[in-house]
């Protein structure tokens, strides 16, 4: 039998697609958000990505939780993450990208870093942690979704990482980093100074922003916090799903 032509993606596939490999689920709202699209062509182009075999919907979610399929990360040149974690972890990812979306109500410029980012420059994020850059300033982003206990806002924050060798080689990085302050010293006539590694939060990042579906648990963390005095703001999502971490 002749084989079937597909029909090229057009620019709105193709933005779809990439703001999955970066965020690997997400709602079609969020899509929308993300890719500045319109809502009825989010609507309209996932249908047909669902129906070539580019995206996969799960089942189990209202409002639908979407992805890349392996076919669809395939397409797009990059290595497939097509396995469907834990419901309580895509709730995660998914409210993760609600607080993204609110956190451009107080930010011009709203960057999630990917993953591979963090663990090269020495940091390992735990359950609920991201690091996100705010008007091109790092911060530490928390997710509550699940009831967290606010004193593991400061946990966090003073946590020391240690990264994945597999992909963090620390003599290379801070090798690195001595080149940079040397290239620096040179520029403003200055004494070069040795980098000295510090993997926290608290030394890698300016502030925390804290993200709740529970107000309850946003006013326990603003006490914590001002009780603490770290340098943390607490917002409010509103919750897709209810499951437990």
């Amino acid at each position: 039998m002749p084989r079937v032509r597909e029909n090229p993606l057009l620019d709105s596939d193709t933005a779809i697609m990439d703001v999955l490999i970066h965020y690997r689920y997400a709602t079609r709202e969020q899509l929308g958000v993300f890719a500045g699209l319109p809502t009825a062509t989010v609507y309209r182009r996932v249908d047909a990505l669902v129906k070539s075999g580019m995206l996969v919907k799960h089942p189990a979610y209202k409002p639908e939780v979407i992805a890349l399929s392996n076919k669809g990360y395939r397409v797009r040149d990059k290595a497939a993450k097509t396995k469907w974690l834990s419901p309580a972890k895509i709730q995660q990812f998914c409210h993760r990208n609600a607080a993204l979306i609110a956190l451009r109500e107080h930010h011009q410029d709203v960057q999630l870093y990917p993953m591979m980012a963090m663990y090269r420059n020495g940091l390992s994020p735990s359950v609920a942690e991201y690091g996100v850059r705010l008007d091109n300033i790092p911060h530490l982003l928390m997710v509550d979704d699940y009831y967290m206990r606010p004193k593991r806002i400061k946990q966090s924050w003073e946590r020391k990482h240690k990264a994945p060798d597999k992909f963090f080689n620390e003599a290379s990085y801070i090798k690195f980093r001595d080149q940079q302050l040397l290239e620096t010293a040179k520029t403003n006539n200055a004494q070069a100074q040795k980098y000295v590694p510090d993997y926290h939060w608290n030394k890698k990042t300016q502030g925390i922003w804290v993200f709740s579906t529970d107000s309850n648990q946003v006013k326990k963390h603003q006490r914590f916090i001002e009780k603490e005095r770290l340098p943390a703001r607490v917002g409010i999502i509103a919750p897709l799903w209810n499951y437990s971490v």
